[in-house]
């Protein structure tokens, strides 16, 4: 059995509570080093070399500023391209250009896990693992195709993931406000990396001009890589009496929602681990 304490960044330790934080789960059927969906007799069957890694990530501007300082050199130079080619790196955070939304709400359903035009970028196609895994978005962090607890872990992971997003949505809009943007600019920005409906254009809209990321960045421009710094060194900084203050109320039905799915699965009160492969690996 894993704690969830040993499979998040530190970054979420004073956020989330001792009850989430302490609960402990075991999947050991869904592992990315031994993806159940690739072995033989598997429906539907992902490409080994791609496995569920056929999806682009939102990742909160605090996040970023974690990879950069802490993740490997290749993510970091990735990151950093992408902000110098244009790509859709902003201050909420970096995610899919439109074009790609567009692709991928259009997939067949057979595509995922088989397309490699939906690979993520941070994936490691000669090693099958992940370049950013610690700081790694809640849609990755939560995802498992299949779970030990059937259908009542797939419904924790769910909850799991609705109450992580909570954390990185308000995270990013909160440290934005603090750098001097606006309520509407997280708006529009999030509306660039997670379409609500799609515009002319859209479908081949893959880079911002230059005059197009002035304008989003504003007083910022040019300093992009020290405000994504500035997240990760803010969203440490944070105690849990000034997270209660501000999102707490809030905050209180997703970790509640949480723990009720927990209790429903065969992990509750379970004391020892059966002798099966490793599920949540801490690194790829």
């Amino acid at each position: 059995m894993t704690s969830i304490s040993s499979v998040l960044p530190d970054l979420y330790h004073r956020i989330l509570p001792s009850e989430v934080l302490e609960l402990r789960v075991r999947e050991s059927l869904a592992t990315c080093d031994d993806c159940v969906k690739v072995q033989k007799g598997a429906r539907p069957q992902y490409q080994a070399a791609l496995k569920c890694c056929t999806f682009y990530p939102i990742l909160a501007n605090y996040l970023v500023g974690a990879i950069l300082a802490e993740a490997p050199g290749q993510a970091q130079s990735l990151i950093r391209r992408q902000l110098e080619q244009g790509q859709f790196v902003i201050p909420v955070g970096l995610g899919p250009a439109p074009a790609y939304q567009w692709r991928y709400v259009n997939k067949r359903p057979e595509e995922f896990g088989n397309n490699a035009d939906f690979l993520c970028p941070y994936y490691q196609r000669d090693s099958g693992g992940c370049t950013i895994w610690q700081f790694r978005s809640s849609e990755c962090r939560s995802f498992f195709c299949v779970s030990e607890s059937g259908v009542a872990g797939e419904e924790f992971w769910r909850r799991f993931n609705e109450m992580l997003y909570f954390v990185e949505i308000n995270l990013s809009q909160a440290y934005l406000l603090e750098r001097g943007f606006l309520p509407q600019d997280f708006k529009s920005q999030m509306n660039l990396l997670r379409r609500s409906e799609f515009k002319d254009g859209d479908g081949t809209n893959w880079f911002l001009s230059q005059t197009e990321r002035q304008k989003i960045w504003d007083h910022w421009w040019g300093r992009e890589i020290e405000f994504f710094l500035g997240g990760a060194e803010w969203v440490r900084s944070l105690t849990t009496a000034e997270w209660q203050r501000e999102f707490g109320r809030e905050f209180k039905p997703y970790v509640e929602a949480v723990r009720e799915s927990f209790r429903r699965t065969t992990w509750k009160g379970s004391t020892t681990s059966r002798p099966t492969k490793p599920g949540l690996p801490i690194s790829p």
